[in-house]
Order: structure tokens, then C-alpha cells, then sequence
């Protein structure tokens, strides 16, 4: 029953993410920022706190904007505040693996990695990094405030923080490389030498060395043989789970990218559903074309639902808009890294626009940027992306907001519980019919609605508030005219509003949404068998 509610939640969330709106990626984009090196020309390697050495994951903390690099050639995680992290060539504010920014040695205790790989920072905080060669995962809490040199807090693929033994069991990694957390908390594990994706269900809350809860690519967890068909993997290297739960994996050897819908759910050792970079299940050529592949090494996505496909080989990121509609084999929208679908070309010395082995990305859904592991370049290179609105002009790329709502001007911040500040906006909906606006308050556990005017008036006071009898009260329960954790919400055609109340686990509907007063209650629930369960 659980599983099906975060679904529908997470389906909520999908909803929302599909509107017609799409991120504006151009052929051969120029970077906008470089962390690693001090301008768009230099790769050269360092032991620093503002070079790096073989770049290979970058990760964000959605809530503090903070960035996290992994160095693999140092052995190292590298943190930036989320202003430095703008300016080229900035010094991180904190290392993990190394007790300082100088050091570079590799080791096998709850403080240091042997060649980091994947990293992911979750929606609490924590940090999961796929420390390659000791063949685990480990989890850093509080990620953003912990100090240089902090220990991990969990560990998954070894009973301790001592072992390193590689093996097949559900217990075991070997050659841990894509890392992600999804909304319902399960952690997806790549497996380059298993050929496999492993999943925890759960995961923060296993106790080290815990088994996995489910395996794709294989039958079971004896079995860790490679293959080209459309249950078996070779080498694969990224994971990403969209806001659909539909997971989509780097399959390295096959030189292909493989879509599983509603992956949680589905049987161990299942089929895909789809792939990219390849016409069917059985062919694995290496190709640079509009839709073929080199070497997947990543795959990322955004809140758009579009995919980014990195390939080494190739020196590109392919860009798929609306990837989960589109067919077998389907023509990216857009490519990075090179000026026109058939080059693979390396530029030295680099460019703004030009990539040397790119190993990972990240895509900023808050800001709208990409940000990219330039791996041989030694960089990690920034890329503001605009969007583009279906029958409507195209906006220019990181054009300006025309007005806030929340706040009293656009450079203002500040949390707030009344009718015109908000606290950790988390969804918004439209009434096409009368104009007016719904903001999902997750934190104080309310939807607020603005009329039509007043939402293109900067600092504007809601109209009315759902969740709460009042605009200064944040108090989350479970009835009919309450949530917790409010996230997705959709205005439907009739005006009815439909809102994802997280951890009640249920979906509300509210009939009359742009008429309805403050405080009024649902019309119906999802998910549970009344307003009180």
C-alpha cells in the first residue's frame, strides 16, 4: 500500500513536471561559470582547494545550493557555498576523504574513498557517495554543515567501514558507481563489475551492510553476468529516477541508455521499456549521429522531463526533450560539448562550449542550470539554460522573473507564516479559466491562492489558505482540511485542485478551488480509506 501512495504522489509531481514547459538547451551552449580552474582555457590537475584532478560526479543540496564535487584522481569530496560556487575558479569551503586540501591519499576507514565515483545528495541532507574500488557506498549526514574530514554515518556493501571485499550477494557491491535517492527514499546503486542496479528501499534507515531489497539487470543475486538484451546490462554506470519513478540507466558497455517505468514495482531481473542511443535491445554500435551513442558514462534529468546523455567517448551530452514519450531510438533536441551532431572533437586548448571526456552532470531545477564534470579538462563547468513555452514567445536564456511572489522584491529571501511570505514554496498550480494561482507552503503546511491580479504584484497577499484556519498559523495534522508536507498539486479542468499531502500519504481534491474559502475541506481522498487514516 505504501509503495502505491508514494506512487501517486510521485505521479502528482509528474503531473505537474509535464505542463508545456521545456529547458532551453542551444547546439554548442557556452558555459557560464568553471570550478576547478580560473578560466575557460586551463585543465591543468591540482591538490587544492580550487583544482581538481579527474572530476568525475557533481551533486547539489537543493536546500542550502551547495555543491559537491567528486575528485576522484585525489580521492576526494569537495564542497562549495553556493555563492562561491558561481565565481570561476573559487576555493571549496570543505573536503571529505582528506583531513586537508593538500592531501591525496587513498584508504579504507569511515573518513577516506579509493577512487569516488557517483555521488547524491537526498532530500534530508545526506550525502551517498560510490566509493569504487572498496566496493560500498557510504552515507555522510548533514552534508552541507558537517566539517572538512567527518566520518561517514552508514554504510552499504560492507558489514563495516573496514572491509573492501568485492561480491554478488544482496549484501555486496562491486564497482559501485551511478548513486540516487529517490522521493520515496529507495537508493539505486549501479554496479559496473556486477553488470547490475541494485535497490534499498528505505535506505538511511538500514543498518550497515543491509541486504538490497531488488536487482535489474539479473535474475536474482547469484547471477552477475553481462548482456546485450533487454534484461541484462554491461557495465552499467549512471542511474536517474524521474518524477514518474520511471528509472533510466548509463548501460556503459552496450553503448545505450535504458528506460524502466515504474521501476520499484517491477519484478527482479525485468525488462526495459525503452532505449536510447540504439534502434532496438540487441544492437550496441558506436555511433555519432543525432541518435547514436559512444559510451554512456551518465544519465541525468530535470524537472521538465527531459534526459541528458553523456558520452565520454564522444565528448557530448545528447539532450532529449520529453524523453519518456519518445521511441526507441529516438533524435536528441539538442547536444553540448560539440558544435553539430557528428563531430567528437577535443579542443586544447578548451573552451567555454567544449568538452574532454565529460564523466557527470546535475541539473539545478531551482536556478535552471547544468552542471557538468569536465573530466579531462580537470573542470566542472556551469551551464545556464532558459525555457521555452508552447505558443508563447521563446524567453530568452536566464532571462529575468517579471515579478515574486513570497517576497517583497526579487532579491529578498526571508522565510515567513502570513498572507504574503512563504516558507519553502514546493509546487504551483493555475485555474486556466479564472487565472488565479496556487502555491503549495510546504513548510507551513498550506496552499495558498492568489487572484489573477494580484499574482503579477510583487509581494502580493493571498486571497485564501487551505490546510490552515488562519495565514499565520503552520500546524500540520491529518483531516479533512489539514496536511503534511504538502508537495504536488494540479488544477484539473473542472477547477477541482488535487494536492499530494506527502506524509499522510494520500492525495486531497478540493471541488471549486478559485471559489472555495480559507480552511475549507476536501472533497475526496486517494490513497486512504477516509480523512482520518
Amino acid at each position: 500500500m505504501l509503495i502505491r501512495i508514494k506512487t501517486i504522489l510521485l505521479a502528482i509531481l509528474f503531473i505537474f513536471a509535464s505542463i508545456p514547459v521545456t529547458a532551453q538547451v542551444k547546439d554548442y551552449q557556452e558555459a557560464s561559470g568553471v570550478l576547478g580552474q580560473s578560466d575557460f582555457v586551463s585543465k591543468a590537475a591540482g591538490t587544492t582547494s580550487n583544482t581538481l584532478n579527474g572530476p568525475n560526479g557533481v551533486a547539489i543540496d537543493n536546500a542550502t545550493g551547495k555543491i559537491f564535487v567528486v575528485d576522484r584522481g585525489n580521492h576526494r569530496i569537495l564542497r562549495w557555498s553556493s555563492t562561491d560556487a558561481l565565481i570561476n575558479g573559487s576555493a571549496a569551503e570543505a573536503v571529505f576523504g582528506q583531513t586537508d586540501f593538500t592531501s591525496k591519499t587513498s584508504g579504507t576507514s569511515a573518513n577516506q574513498f579509493n577512487n569516488p565515483i557517483g555521488i547524491f545528495i537526498d532530500n534530508d541532507g545526506s550525502m551517498w557517495v560510490g566509493d569504487f574500488t572498496n566496493n560500498r557506498v557510504l552515507r555522510f549526514n548533514n552534508a552541507s554543515t558537517i566539517p572538512s574530514g567527518a566520518s561517514a554515518d552508514g554504510v552499504l556493501g560492507q558489514p563495516d567501514f573496514v572491509s573492501k571485499n568485492a561480491g554478488k550477494d544482496p549484501n555486496q557491491l562491486s564497482g559501485p558507481c551511478g548513486i540516487f535517492v529517490d522521493f520515496g527514499g529507495s537508493l539505486w546503486v549501479s554496479e559496473f563489475n556486477n553488470h547490475r542496479v541494485s535497490r534499498w528501499d528505505n535506505a538511511a534507515s538500514k543498518a550497515n551492510g543491509a541486504n538490497a531489497d531488488g536487482v535489474l539487470g539479473q535474475p536474482d543475486f547469484v547471477t552477475n553476468s553481462s548482456g546485450l538484451t533487454a534484461a541484462k546490462m554491461a557495465n552499467p554506470n549512471g542511474v536517474y529516477v524521474d518524477f514518474g519513478g520511471n528509472l533510466w540507466v548509463s548501460d556503459y558497455g552496450n553503448n545505450r541508455f535504458l528506460k524502466f517505468t515504474e521501476a520499484k514495482i517491477k519484478a527482479d531481473g525485468a525488462d526495459a521499456d525503452g532505449v536510447l542511443g540504439q534502434p532496438d535491445f540487441v544492437t550496441k554500435a558506436s555511433n555519432t549521429t543525432k541518435n547514436g551513442s559512444g559510451t554512456t558514462r551518465f544519465i541525468w534529468g530535470d524537472k521538465f522531463g527531459n534526459i541528458y546523455a553523456v558520452q565520454e567517448n564522444n565528448h557530448r551530452i545528447l539532450v532529449y526533450n520529453k524523453a519518456l514519450f519518445k521511441g526507441n531510438g529516438a533524435d536528441a533536441d539538442a547536444v553540448l560539448g560539440q558544435p553539430d551532431y557528428e563531430s567528437k572533437t577535443i579542443l586544447n586548448p578548451p573552451t567555454a562550449s567544449s568538452l574532454n571526456v565529460p564523466r557527470a552532470m546535475v541539473t539545478d531545477n531551482l536556478k535552471n542550470q547544468i552542471w557538468v564534470a569536465d573530466y579531462s579538462n580537470n573542470r566542472v563547468l556551469r551551464f545556464d539554460i532558459g525555457e521555452v513555452e508552447k505558443d508563447f514567445p521563446q524567453v530568452a536564456d536566464n532571462q529575468a522573473a517579471a515579478s515574486v511572489l513570497g517576497q517583497v522584491d526579487l532579491v529578498s529571501k526571508a522565510a515567513g507564516t502570513s498572507a504574503t511570505a512563504l516558507n519553502g514554496p514546493n509546487g504551483v498550480g493555475v485555474d486556466q479559466e479564472t487565472g488565479k494561482v496556487f502555491v503549495v507552503d510546504r513548510s507551513n503546511h498550506r496552499i495558498l491562492r492568489y487572484s489573477a491580479v494580484d499574482a503579477l504584484i510583487n509581494g502580493s497577499a493571498a486571497e485564501a489558505v487551505f490546510g490552515q484556519a488562519d495565514f499565520t498559523s503552520k500546524t500540520s495534522g491529518i483531516s479533512a482540511n489539514q496536511f503534511n508536507n504538502p508537495i504536488g498539486i494540479y488544477i484539473d479542468k473542472n477547477g477541482s485542485m488535487w494536492v499530494g499531502d506527502f506524509t499522510n500519504n494520500r492525495v486531497l481534491r478540493f471541488d471549486n478551488a478559485s471559489t472555495i474559502p480559507s480552511g475549507a475541506s476536501a472533497d475526496g481522498v486517494l490513497g486512504q480509506p477516509d480523512f482520518v487514516s
